[in-house]
């Protein structure tokens, strides 16, 4: 068998001490109405090194899928109440940011 790499993205990482984050976390659980996990590292495949490497800037990721949301799959779901919950959380990050 032979395979041939036709892509990659380079790793990157945001430290969960950076101080963007409490912020950040504050923003979410208002929100969402409820506490906000922080969660160091995510497996996935984005361009987050354009971000982080590249312009100097941190990244994350802040979900808005429920637990059983099953990414990806023919029954991948999300409760809508979490769709506009994320919306909220959006425009309070963008808001809690703006001043930093």
């Amino acid at each position: 068998m032979t395979m041939k790499r036709v892509g990659m993205m380079f790793p990157s990482r945001t430290s969960a001490e950076h101080p963007f984050i409490e912020p950040l976390r504050q923003a979410v659980e208002e929100g969402f109405g409820r506490k906000a996990y922080i969660q160091p590292s995510m497996g996935g495949s984005l361009p987050d090194a354009v971000w982080t490497k590249v312009l100097g800037a941190p990244s994350v990721v802040v979900p808005y899928a429920n637990a059983d949301e099953a990414n990806h799959s023919p029954n991948e779901n999300l409760v809508i109440e979490n769709f506009y919950d994320g919306i909220a959380s959006t425009c309070l990050v963008i808001d809690a940011l703006s001043g930093q």
